[in-house]
C-alpha cells in the first residue's frame, strides 16, 4: 500500500490510544526548528548544502560589536566588555583553521567599542563607550583621543570627504569633526540615541535613531548644511542598522516594542541646522606620542555559553505585532521615498543586513542564524547558524562574507558550499513509551538518515546511539522503544537535498488517572414530604485519560466490618452518582471507583485505575428521644442516634416558639446526649415541655413531658 494511502486509512479510523501517529517533518516552519550544520533551508522547505561557515578567529571576548575592513584587506573588530580592538590580516582571514586572535591592537579605557571606521588615508578610528571618546589608532597601535564629544555613547559615524560625523547618545546628537580634529555639535535630533550613521554616496548623511518618547525610530537624510528630512518613521522603537545596496536602495533593520501609532513629533527646529556659535567647539587632542589606553582592571573572561537545546515545540508567538523588521527604502528614481517591509518577526531580532549578489543577507539573534532574503518574493532561506546567541555584524572583503557573534566573540567566514552537512531535527515527544514503524523520506543525491531514542526530554548519555543509516526510504526504525525520538540527515554531495521525513509511532496505552473520589452523606434538615429524594450518599470524582480515551466507571461498595467489595453499578459515564436508601440500608460504607479505557482499546491493551473513598454514612433513622423524668422544676431527656452524632437541639413550652438548647455537658457532639428542659417561671397548672433534636444526617426525633405546676 502506498504511504499516502496509509495516511488516508489512518485518518478514516477514529483516533484512540492504539492509533498509529505520523510525525511528519516537512516545510519551512517544521524544519526551521532543527539544527543546521553546513546545510541551508529554503522557503520551500528543502534542505541543501550551504556555504561553509568556517571559524576564523576567537577573540575570547563576550561579543563583537562592530567590524570594518580597509583597502589592504585587513579586518578590524571592536569588542566588549574589555574595549579591545583586534586587527586580522588577510592571511589570518584566509586561514583554514581557527586560531586565537592576536593581541589587541588597541584597548580603550571604556569597556565597549561600538563603532569603528577607516577614514581617508587609511586611518583607523574607534568609538568607545560609555563616556564616549573617538580615538585615532596608528598602524602600530598607538592612539590619541581624536575628539571627546562629552556624550555617553558613540554608536557610529560616517565620512563626508575628510569630515567625520559622529552619532551619539543619550542625547541623540550628531557631531561634526574636521580633519584637524576640531569637533562641534552638528544636529540635535531630539531623540534618545542616534544608533546608526552612513553616507549615501550623494554627499548626504543617513541616520537612524531610537525614540525617546515611545514614538518609534526615525530614518533621516541630512544635507551637509544640516537640514534634515525624515525618510521613514518606524512603528518599532529603534533603527538598528542602515545599509546601502549598489542600486541605491537603503535597507534598514528595526527592533524593539512598537510605538502604538502615536503621531510623529518633529520640532520645527529639526528641519534646520543648529546654530552653534563658532566658539562652541569640542576639541580634545592628545600628543601624538601617547600610548594606547589599557584599563587597570580588565573585565573577567566571558562565561561559557549555555548548551544548545532542541525543542520540539516552537516558541510561543508573543501577542501583538512583530518585534523586529527590515525595510527597503528607495532613495532615488521614480519610487523615491517608497518603503517596503520585506521581513518581520515576532520571535527574533534582525541585527544586520548585507546586500549581496545572491540576495540580502540578514544576521539575527536566533541561534546566530544567517538568512538570505529574496526581497522581491519576500522569501527567506536559512543559510547558516553559528549556534551562538547572536550574529551581530556582517561585512564583506572582496567576494567573501564574514560574520561576527555575541557569546564567544568569534569571527566566521562564509565560503563555498560544504562538502557535507548535517541536519538534526527537534526532539519529538510521543507522550508515552512508543514503538516505531517504517521511516520514509523524500530526497535525492548522497543522503543518509538515522535516528536515536531516549526517555529524557533532552538527548543525553542515557539515549541510544545514532542508528546505522537507513539504506532506503521505508526501512523499519531500529532505535529502541522510547518516549522521545530524534532524526538526523547527512547530505554529502552538491546534488543532495531532503524535503521531508515521516516516522510512524504507536504509543503504549496509558492507564486512566483518578484525581479524587469523595463520598458525602446528604444532610437536608428541611426535607420534602418524600424523604427518600433528599437522603443518601453523594459520590463525586475527577478522572482523566492521558491518551484522551473515553472512560467508563464501575462503582463498588463495602460496609463496615465486611471484607469483600460488591458491585453497585457498572458502565457509568458521568462524574457523580447518588446512593439512595433504596439501594443500601443504613450503615457506614466505603466505595471503590474503577475507571477503564476498554471502550477505545483492544482487550489486551485496555487499562484501569481505581481509588477508594473515605467512609460515609447512610442514615435515614431518626434519633430516639426518651423522657427520663419530669417534675415541676424540669424534664430530663436522653437522645440516641445510631450513626450520625446529634448536632442540633431545640425546646419549646406549650407549643410556643422553638429555642436552641445545649446538652447537659455543654456540647452537641455525640451519638448519645442528655438534655434538661427547665419549667422555671411557669404559672401554676399543666404544661407541656417539648424537646426536638437532629443529627448530622438531618434526621429528627422528638419527645414531650407533661408537668403540673402547683399553686403557691
Amino acid at each position: 500500500m502506498r504511504f499516502s494511502s496509509l495516511i488516508a486509512v489512518a485518518l478514516a479510523i477514529p483516533l484512540c490510544a492504539v492509533s498509529t501517529h505520523f510525525w511528519r517533518s516537512a516545510g519551512y516552519q517544521d524544519l526551521a526548528r532543527g539544527r543546521l550544520t553546513g546545510v541551508e533551508l529554503n522557503p520551500d522547505g528543502r534542505l541543501t548544502l550551504a556555504p561553509a561557515l568556517a571559524e576564523v578567529a576567537r577573540t575570547g571576548q563576550a561579543l563583537i560589536w562592530t567590524a570594518v575592513a580597509d583597502a589592504s584587506g585587513n579586518a578590524y573588530l571592536g569588542t566588549g566588555n574589555r574595549g579591545e580592538v583586534y586587527k586580522l590580516t588577510p592571511a589570518m582571514l584566509a586561514a583554514t583553521s581557527a586560531s586565537p586572535a592576536p593581541a589587541p591592537l588597541f584597548t580603550a579605557a571604556e569597556p565597549d567599542v561600538f563603532a569603528l571606521a577607516v577614514g581617508p588615508g587609511g586611518a583607523l578610528f574607534a568609538g568607545s563607550s560609555p563616556n564616549g571618546k573617538v580615538s585615532r589608532i596608528a598602524p602600530d597601535g598607538k592612539s590619541e583621543v581624536y575628539v571627546d564629544p562629552h556624550a555617553n555613547y558613540i554608536w557610529g559615524w560616517a565620512f563626508l570627504g575628510s569630515t567625520l560625523y559622529v552619532a551619539t547618545g543619550s542625547g541623540g546628537e550628531i557631531y561634526r569633526v574636521t580633519a584637524a580634529g576640531v569637533g562641534e555639535k552638528f544636529l540635535d535630533t531630539r531623540q534618545q540615541q542616534v544608533t546608526s550613521l552612513i553616507a549615501d554616496g550623494h554627499g548626504n548623511l543617513l541616520a537612524g535613531t531610537e525614540s525617546s518618547n515611545a514614538n518609534g525610530g526615525l530614518v533621516y537624510r541630512i544635507a551637509p548644511s544640516g537640514k534634515a528630512e525624515v525618510l521613514y518613521h518606524s512603528d518599532l522603537a529603534e533603527i538598528h542598522a542602515l545599509r546601502l545596496a549598489a542600486n541605491g536602495d537603503l535597507y534598514v533593520t528595526a527592533q524593539g516594542e512598537r510605538s502604538g501609532g502615536r503621531p510623529l513629533f518633529l520640532p520645527p527646529a529639526i528641519a534646520a541646522p543648529l546654530a552653534a556659535p563658532a566658539t562652541a567647539t569640542i576639541t580634545m587632542t592628545v600628543p601624538a606620542s601617547a600610548e594606547s589606553n589599557v584599563p587597570a582592571n580588565p573585565a573577567p573572561a566571558p562565561a561559557a555559553p549555555a548548551p544548545y537545546v532542541l525543542n520540539d515545540t516552537p516558541p510561543a508567538a508573543p501577542a501583538g505585532a512583530p518585534i523586529s523588521a527590515i525595510y527597503r527604502i528607495a532613495t532615488s528614481g521614480p519610487s523615491l521615498g517608497a518603503v517596503d517591509t520585506i521581513w518581520s518577526s515576532r520571535q527574533e531580532n534582525a541585527d544586520d543586513v548585507l546586500p549581496a549578489p545572491s540576495g540580502l543577507l540578514v544576521s539575527t539573534d536566533n541561534q546566530g542564524r544567517i538568512y538570505r532574503l529574496a526581497p522581491a518574493q519576500g522569501e527567506a532561506t536559512v543559510v547558516a547558524q553559528t549556534r551562538q546567541a547572536e550574529a551581530t555584524r556582517l561585512f564583506q572583503l572582496g567576494a567573501t562574507t564574514f560574520v561576527t557573534t555575541r557569546e564567544q566573540g568569534n569571527l566566521y567566514r562564509m565560503a563555498q558550499p560544504e562538502a557535507n552537512g548535517t541536519y538534526e531535527s527537534p526532539v519529538r515527544d510521543t507522550g508515552a513509551i512508543s514503538r516505531f514503524g517504517a521511516l520514509t523520506f523524500t530526497g535525492a543525491g548522497s543522503l543518509e538518515v538515522m535516528t536515536r531514542t531516549g526517555n529524557s526530554a533532552l538527548p543525553d548519555f542515557t539515549w541510544s546511539d545514532w542508528s546505522a543509516p537507513y539504506a532506503r526510504s521505508g526501512a523499519a526504525v531500529t532505535s529502541p522503544r522510547a518516549r522521545y525520538i530524534q532524526w538526523k540527515a547527512v547530505l554529502a554531495s552538491p546534488a543532495s537535498h531532503l524535503d521531508q521525513v515521516v516516522i510512524p509511532y504507536l504509543p503504549a496505552n496509558q492507564a486512566p488517572q483518578i484525581a479524587s473520589l469523595t463520598a458525602e452523606t446528604i444532610a437536608t434538615p428541611n426535607r420534602s414530604p418524600d424523604r427518600s429524594i433528599d437522603q443518601g450518599i453523594k459520590l463525586d470524582w475527577s478522572a482523566r485519560d492521558p491518551d484522551g480515551d473515553k472512560l467508563a466507571y464501575s462503582l463498588y461498595f463495602k460496609g463496615q466490618g465486611e471484607s469483600a467489595w460488591k458491585l453497585l453499578r457498572a458502565d457509568l459515564s458521568g462524574a457523580t452518582f447518588t446512593v439512595t436508601p433504596a439501594m443500601l440500608p443504613d450503615g457506614s460504607y466505603a466505595f471503590r471507583l474503577v475507571a477503564s479505557d476498554a471502550a477505545d482499546n483492544p482487550a489486551a491493551e485496555a487499562k484501569t485505575a481505581e481509588l477508594i473513598s473515605a467512609p460515609a454514612i447512610m442514615d435515614t433513622a431518626p434519633p430516639q428521644v426518651n423522657l427520663l423524668s419530669a417534675s415541676p422544676a424540669a424534664a430530663h431527656f436522653r437522645a440516641r442516634s445510631r450513626y450520625a452524632p446529634i448536632s442540633q437541639a431545640e425546646c419549646a413550652v406549650d407549643g410556643g416558639p422553638w429555642q436552641p438548647l445545649l446538652s447537659d455537658d455543654g456540647m452537641l457532639d455525640s451519638l448519645e446526649e442528655s438534655f434538661t428542659v427547665s419549667a422555671a417561671g411557669l404559672p401554676p397548672g399543666e404544661h407541656v415541655l417539648m424537646l426536638r433534636v437532629a443529627n448530622e444526617s438531618g434526621n429528627q426525633g422528638s419527645a414531650k413531658a407533661v408537668v403540673q405546676i402547683p399553686n403557691q
